[in-house]
Order: structure tokens, then sequence, then C-alpha cells
């Protein structure tokens, strides 16, 4: 009869912010005794899961045998072995194990892994959640590197520029409805203000700044 692995490590939410390199993530947990399985938490950056250059890090983590729910704790001010750590009621367990990455240069977006192996060391369940690093000088590098001089790039080759063409579609259709009627839009842009680049996540102090070209008749 073919054995049934159980361990599961599952998140509560397949998104979570990170503001001034912190932040967390709740996740329910099932597991058996640490010498059953190896559970980790990887950190790449968005769809480029390629190591090591765009690998932050893995942490491993041996969680209390049972079923429970605990919070995965992530700091990235200074990036080390104690960067990411679990906490729970009762509980604050520190990696037993961990790699991390010095050169990695963060970006808006980052895919987080958690990873349960069995005890061979062979991938039973990978869950992923989308991290948002919405710290302004995270987007500033980030567009210097990919696009002060590169100018356009098609979203397979910037994955970042297809999540944010997304977002500003979304914006531009409540633009439209509510100020545009019986026009038709011939350009739309947006981008570097003021050393500002406005529109990123609509948060109180980065509002949305669009130039719209619209003709009538």
């Amino acid at each position: 009869m073919k054995s049934v692995f159980g361990a599961r490590v599952t998140p509560e939410k397949r998104t979570g912010v990170i503001e001034e390199r912190r932040g967390s993530l709740e996740f329910r947990y099932s597991v058996g005794q640490p010498d059953t399985y190896v559970f980790t938490a990887d950190i790449y950056g968005y769809r480029e899961n390629i190591h090591p250059d765009r690998h932050l890090g893995w942490w491993r983590f041996e969680l209390p045998p049972g079923r429970g729910r605990a919070i995965l704790q992530m700091n990235f001010q200074q990036l080390g072995h104690e960067s990411v750590q679990v906490t729970g009621s009762g509980f604050n367990l520190l990696p037993t194990d961990s790699w991390f990455n010095p050169e990695y240069a963060f970006e808006p977006l980052a895919d987080l892994l958690l990873v349960v192996r069995d005890a061979s060391g062979k991938k039973r369940r990978i869950e992923p959640a989308l991290l948002k690093f919405v710290d302004r000088d995270v987007l500033r590098s980030f567009y210097d590197r990919q696009y002060a001089s590169e100018g356009y790039t098609a979203p397979e080759d910037a994955p970042f520029l297809h999540e944010l063409h997304k977002y500003k579609l979304a914006r531009l259709k409540d633009l439209f409805a509510r100020h545009i009627t019986g026009g038709r839009v011939v350009d739309v842009g947006c981008g570097l203000r003021d050393s500002r680049w406005y529109g990123y996540h609509g948060s109180n102090d980065c509002v949305y700044g669009v130039h719209i070209t619209v003709r009538y008749g």
C-alpha cells in the first residue's frame, strides 16, 4: 500500500506586505516529528526561481508536532540567519539551518515558497505566496536598474511591469468612467515626476499621476 505523506504548511493569505524591510505572514500547519519532514521558507525574485542569483535565501524550521497556526516573521533590515523566524502560541522558533544571499537585489515583488520535503529530501508540497516590498527605495532602485536605460521592456522579460500594467488598467477604468464621456483616448502615460513615481500602490504619499489625451468627434 502506498504511504501518504501528511505534513503540510499552508499560508492563510496568498500575499504579504513588506514595509521598512519587515513583514509577516500567517500560516497553518500539520506535521509529525521533526525527523519525518523538512520545512523551509524560500524567497526568490518574482517568477525568477534561480539559485543563487535571484534567491534571497531559505530558512528551515522544526514546527511543534501536530496541527496549529503560526506566523512567519520577516526582517530584512539586516539579512542573516535570524531574518526569518516563526512565532506561535507559546513559542518562538529560530531557524535550525539557513542560507541567504547578501548580494540579492530587492525588487517590488518576490515569491515566498513554503516547501515541505520528506525525510529523504524529496519535495512533497510547495505552497506559494506573493511578497510586496513597498518601500520607496526598493522601487526606485528597481526602476533605475531595469528601466532607466532599457526603456520599454516586454512583460515576459520584466514581470513586475506586467503586474503594474494590470494595476494601471484598473485605475484607468475608474478614471474613464468618472471623467471621460463620448471621447476616444489616444494616449495615456505615467512615470517619474519630481523624482517620485506616481502610481505605485496608490498610497497616500504616492498619488496615481497620469496624462490622458482625448480626441472628440
